[in-house]
């Protein structure tokens, strides 16, 4: 027996799209014995359909500065 394989073609419908990023400058600011410290940015790249998290803020952070950079600290976000 002789199996039958379908070749289906791209259409209109199906075409693939490409995901559209972002980068956002984010500043940050360390807090030593309750005074901050001089700002710090960080470039963030994201989906732009997608809002932007602490998370994903995290996460570069991590990238950069190492793993447990983000763990030393307590984190809160304002937009």
């Amino acid at each position: 027996m002789e199996e039958e394989r379908k070749v289906i073609l791209p259409t209109k419908s199906t075409t693939m799209v490409k995901p559209t990023f972002k980068k956002v400058q984010v500043v940050y600011y360390i807090s030593k014995n309750g005074q901050l410290e001089h700002p710090h940015v960080v470039e963030v790249t994201h989906l732009v359909h997608h809002q932007l998290r602490l998370k994903d803020v995290l996460e570069r952070l991590s990238a950069l500065r190492g793993r447990g950079m983000p763990s030393l600290y307590s984190w809160s976000c304002k937009s």
